[in-house]
């Protein structure tokens, strides 16, 4: 049986899923790309972290608008977040096609000093630079998003149409349970469930 909350307390508990969901992103793009080998994923991940956020800044489905309006409003380097171009070729073509449509980034790693250089009519993103701007965003966004009751009222009405993700823990006897599936499939004897 779900229990009763009041109007007040959903509320809360929506914009408390929808920080600690951002938080989540944020973390899983470091630990993957940044502190780890999935360079090319770290872009991806990033792409997707500002359609996130632009969901929830608008508390609508992402679409291009959407998208650039974030990057507009958030990313405040103009030369090089460029919100439509980012939307079309970056994000589009790397979660679509694995590739970057029009040929409008060239995209590195560990190379700070070229982040924004042209390079043959090219913008250059470094991914450290990168992923720092989009922890600026993020952090400009929720600074906006704390005065803001209209921006409240979009993030929750998007975390009430489609929620965010995040872990659930296990109860114990399903922890158990998944505890004792994984030593009979595997073989072992000591098994970590958190």
């Amino acid at each position: 049986m779900k229990e009763y909350q009041s109007p007040k307390m959903a509320d809360a508990k929506e914009m408390a899923d929808a920080k600690r969901a951002i938080e989540w992103v944020i973390s899983d793009i470091e630990r993957a790309s940044i502190k780890g080998e999935a360079k090319t994923a770290g872009f991806i991940l990033i792409s997707c972290a500002i359609d996130f956020l632009a969901t929830l800044h608008k508390g609508t489905k992402s679409n291009g608008k959407v998208y650039s309006q974030f990057i507009d409003a958030f990313f405040e380097d103009k030369d090089v977040y460029k919100g439509r171009e980012l939307y079309d070729c970056l994000r589009c073509g790397l979660v679509h096609n694995y590739t970057i449509h029009d040929s409008k980034y060239i995209l590195t790693h560990g190379h700070p000093d070229r982040h924004g250089e042209l390079d043959g009519g090219k913008i250059i993103l470094n991914l450290e630079n990168f992923f720092d701007d989009l922890v600026k965003a993020k952090q400009r966004y929720l600074a906006r998003l704390k005065a803001s009751k209209d921006l409240q009222e979009n993030v929750k009405r998007q975390v009430s149409k489609v929620g965010v993700l995040g872990l659930v823990p296990f109860s114990p006897e399903v922890a158990d349970e998944v505890a004792d599936n994984v030593r009979e499939s595997s073989g072992s004897s000591t098994v970590s469930v958190s």
